[in-house]
């Protein structure tokens, strides 16, 4: 009997299963397919968002601790044996940094991810948007900012790969230093001519003409190291048509201090290229002005992510 009721059991059960499998077949009701997105000038700039989040992601944290606690600019005092952390701001103080180095291989990570979303986004636009004087910005705009990428890969780490086909699956060799310092300033001159020319909120955060001007400058200053070959008046000539632009001025001593507050932007004469910090852009944590500032200092400048009244400790710049 027991077998007979399992039996009949197990015979509703699978009945049931077939009964409520069905062909599914509905129409796809989003806004956002890759036949309506991205299509306008508007929709281009939001598609190219994750790039831009990226950059900010690790920029005034793994990228500014290699950058500044390797020089005389900042430096990290151990407070405590919670502090040490492995050693990894000790070395980058006492340059006995290696390839084991938590930054140094934070960084390469940061760097290499941004390539990626790069590579990512330039495919999207490029298989989705449709022939326009914006899409023809839009990918110069995501190609600068891979430039910008390869650029800090080439100046910390030399000979990387070139990684610009997004999907593939193949692993390449690292570049040679000179073949990452030829690719930059190949895709930084193709891009120039598509880059917007003006400068101020409406440009604010994103790469122009001038970003890429200023990046040729940075790649020729130092060319003999990169490459052995020295480019120094390359490097005036692209300094001069930032220079030329009118648009920049060193800021005078009564508003220089401004540019530090949390509420400077594109008013800023100074500002080139700006990574955008404040809690509506950067999920409530102003990662730059923590490791920038005493944490004390939120009483006074309410930053994000402060915890005043407690910590003393900071990053002590010079």
């Amino acid at each position: 009997m027991k077998n007979i009721i399992k039996l009949l059991t197990a015979s509703f059960i699978m009945a049931g299963v077939f009964a409520s499998c069905h062909k599914i077949d509905v129409a796809v009701k989003a806004e956002l397919t890759p036949d309506t997105y991205p299509q306008t000038a508007a929709q281009l700039t939001s598609a190219s968002g994750p790039v831009y989040v990226s950059l900010r992601s690790a920029f005034a944290v793994d990228y500014w601790f290699t950058q500044s606690c390797a020089s005389d600019e900042a430096v990290l005092p151990t407070y405590g044996p919670d502090w040490i952390d492995g050693n990894k701001y000790l070395e980058l103080h006492r340059h006995t940094w290696t390839k084991d180095n938590a930054w140094v291989n934070s960084c390469y990570s940061y760097c290499a991810n941004m390539i990626g979303t790069a590579n990512q986004t330039i495919s999207i636009v490029n298989s989705t948007a449709p022939p326009s004087d914006s899409k023809n910005t839009g990918i110069a705009e995501l190609k600068t900012m891979r430039a910008l990428a390869y650029w800090m890969m080439l100046d910390m780490y030399g000979n990387v790969p070139l990684d610009t086909a997004y999907g593939s699956t193949v692993l390449n060799k690292n570049a040679t230093r000179l073949q990452v310092f030829t690719f930059i300033e190949s895709e930084l001159k193709a891009s120039i001519p598509y880059l917007k020319a003006t400068a101020g909120t409406a440009t604010y955060g994103l790469p122009t003409k001038y970003l890429a001007f200023s990046l040729l400058a940075k790649l020729y200053l130092n060319a003999e190291v990169y490459t052995g070959t020295q480019r120094n008046n390359d490097c005036i000539a692209a300094c001069d048509s930032v220079i030329n632009s009118g648009l920049y001025a060193i800021e005078p001593r009564a508003t220089y201090l401004q540019m530090f507050y949390p509420t400077n932007g594109p008013s800023m004469k100074e500002f080139i290229f700006a990574v955008p910090f404040d809690p509506a852009t950067s999920n409530g944590y102003m990662f730059y002005a923590r490791y920038d500032l005493n944490r004390n200092l939120g009483i006074r400048y309410l930053y994000s992510g402060s915890t005043p009244g407690a910590f003393t400790e900071s990053c002590y710049e010079s």
